[in-house]
């Protein structure tokens, strides 16, 4: 009898089984799943735009820091994809530094546009407030605010895509070929990149140096690869050549939130945390996908946003009946339901969505041929080791550029020969200027007089600010702006004859105009200055709001009675301003 039940009892127990696991399948995503059987190598918690101090960034950092701490494991890092600050300043920067100190875990940030485009600090004082969490052990890149180390077998990458004065972004090629040497000698492993800008953004049109930048990296089929940014106020993501970018929405913005990364060995898991949402949604994403996934547990909120293909929209079916139009934000299933499977479609091609961060597309990069009747004409071509941020000079005979190494070189003219460089100490934003046999350049916060004839120095002066504008030459004497300062020195040595100080960054030399000189900053004023004194003549305020600040981005241009200035075409400002050079009018 005990041997005739034997079977039976065997297939109870195959079927207890079988019930069990479609229990534990119907009860959790894959993803979950395995997250609770084995722990990641790293964890990371990235966040991007605060723009401190606007709107309630530092409250919404504070939670952050609060609900990170606690995760278990807890993340090894928080890192900040830059717009650190809204304006670059040094007391928000200062604030910033101070809600950070409170956090329980180590937080890394690197610069955003908003924190070098009108910012009157150094590079090494921004530098202290964005990287002093930074390993012991990482390497640090010898232009711009980057690093890299590794923690827990995983490659992590903080690149610097800001440009000084400018709103785009770019991988600048010192920063590429530090990139290359670090990355030769440390093996393939699981990478995650942090920067501000999408290198592609969601078209494929690449930023400078982000075809470059996915070459280094060593594309799909290298170990899983994860790329994060900012920039876009967003909570997005795509993917360029198998490699995945995630757009992290706005701290500060209610909209907002954070991502909890997990990397293992062979995928990496994204966790998405809304302000908008419960505290306890989390909408996820797996890198590499899967190929199939489980029914969701229930009460998940599924992430979207608006798609239109072929002028149908993206619908998102929650039940087995009832399909779901967008544009919706979040679509949260009914917590009634159980082992609800989530489908979507374009029209009438339906597809399962590998994850419920839904990838909205992949984009394939082409790079296109090289314009041949454009090389055609091309008498040679010069390279140096960095961008060349400001405009180059010449003496006739030899060309003078500038690059974000702090390297000067000058080319022979005719020939396109290199004949000589010499390394300064900062990176050249403002451009050269050359005057009587002579090269004025600033890098960093350094003002330097160099021999045009073989660039040995003649003086140098350091200043409180960075050097932003291009030196004038103005008689006997030089002008040059320093964070927010004009200053006014002795050709021949350097020596400084006055100083007057603005409300904001000055990106671009002063125009003279008899004995005035008429200068605008990212203050939204405009200034006449006596040019023997630095003392005020009269002042002019522009638009309603700093952005758009008139004469700040190019120097006025004097022309008879009048003198011309730019800004930033918007809802306040003309685009061109006219003014009586005498008055101000």
């Amino acid at each position: 009898m005990l041997l005739q039940r034997l079977p039976i009892a065997r297939m109870h127990l195959r079927l207890a089984y079988l019930a069990l696991t479609l229990v534990l399948l119907v009860r959790a995503p894959t993803a979950e799943t395995a997250e609770r059987t084995d722990a990641p190598l790293l964890r990371l918690v990235h966040i991007s735009d605060l723009h401190f101090p606007v709107g309630r960034g530092a409250e919404r950092l504070q939670q952050c820091f609060q609900e990170v701490a606690r995760l278990s494991p807890p993340p090894a890092f928080i890192i900040l994809t830059g717009d650190v600050t809204e304006f670059g300043e040094n007391e928000a920067l200062e604030g910033y530094a101070a809600v950070a100190a409170q956090s329980p875990i180590p937080i890394l940030a690197v610069p955003g546009n908003h924190d070098v485009r009108w910012s009157p600090v150094t590079d090494t004082r921004r530098r202290e407030a964005l990287l002093s969490a930074l390993p012991l052990d990482a390497a640090r890149a010898p232009v711009g605010i980057a690093a890299a180390f590794i923690r827990g077998g995983v490659r992590v990458l903080l690149l610097d895509s800001s440009i000084p004065l400018h709103q785009h972004g770019t991988i600048d090629p010192a920063q590429r070929a530090w990139l290359v040497t670090w990355l030769q000698s440390h093996p393939a492993a699981a990478t995650v990149v942090f920067l501000h800008h999408p290198p592609f953004d969601p078209t494929g049109t690449p930023l400078p140096g982000g075809f470059e930048l996915l070459a280094l990296l060593g594309g799909p089929r290298a170990p899983p690869i994860a790329i994060f940014t900012g920039h876009g106020h967003a909570n997005r993501r795509w993917t360029v050549t198998g490699v995945p970018i995630v757009m992290t929405g706005a701290l500060y913005s209610e909209t907002g939130g954070y991502r909890v990364v997990d990397v293992y060995r062979g995928r990496i898991l994204v966790r998405l945390r809304r302000w908008d949402t419960p505290a306890v949604i989390e909408a996820v994403q797996l890198f590499p996908p899967l190929h199939s996934r489980s029914p969701l547990s229930r009460g998940e909120t599924v992430a979207t946003r608006t798609v239109q293909h072929d002028e149908r929209f993206l619908d998102l079916r929650a039940d087995a009946t009832r399909w779901l139009p967008l544009p919706a934000r979040m679509i949260t299933l009914p917590r009634g339901l159980r082992g609800v499977t989530v489908r979507a479609r374009f029209g009438d091609h339906a597809f399962d969505p590998t994850a419920l961060d839904f990838d909205w597309g992949a984009v394939q990069v082409i790079r296109l041929p090289s314009d041949a009747p454009l090389a055609s004409r091309v008498r040679y071509r010069f390279t140096v080791g960095g961008s060349v941020l400001g405009a180059p000079a010449s003496d006739g005979s030899l060309l003078f550029a500038g690059d974000t190494t702090g390297t000067v070189t000058a080319f022979d003219v005719e020939r396109g020969q290199k004949v000589w460089t010499t390394r300064l100490s900062g990176r050249i934003v403002g451009g050269v200027t050359a005057a009587a046999g002579s090269l004025y350049v600033g890098a960093g916060d350094t003002l330097y007089a160099l021999r045009a004839a073989d660039g040995s120095g003649i003086w140098q002066r350091r200043f409180a600010g960075p050097i932003r504008g291009r030196p004038v030459v103005d008689e006997d004497r030089l002008s040059i702006v320093a964070g927010t300062t004009l200053y006014a020195l002795r050709l021949a040595d350097g020596e400084v004859r006055w100083s007057h100080a603005m409300g904001g960054l000055i990106q671009s030399g002063p125009t003279r105009v008899g004995d005035l000189l008429i200068v605008g900053a990212w203050d939204n004023l405009v200034r006449a200055l006596n040019r023997c004194t630095g003392e005020t003549v009269w002042t002019r305020p522009g638009a309603t709001s700093r952005y758009y600040s008139p004469g700040a981005g190019t120097p006025p241009l004097a022309l008879g009675s009048l003198v011309l200035l730019t800004a930033s075409l918007g809802r306040d400002t003309p685009g061109v301003w006219a003014l009586d050079t005498a008055t101000g009018a």
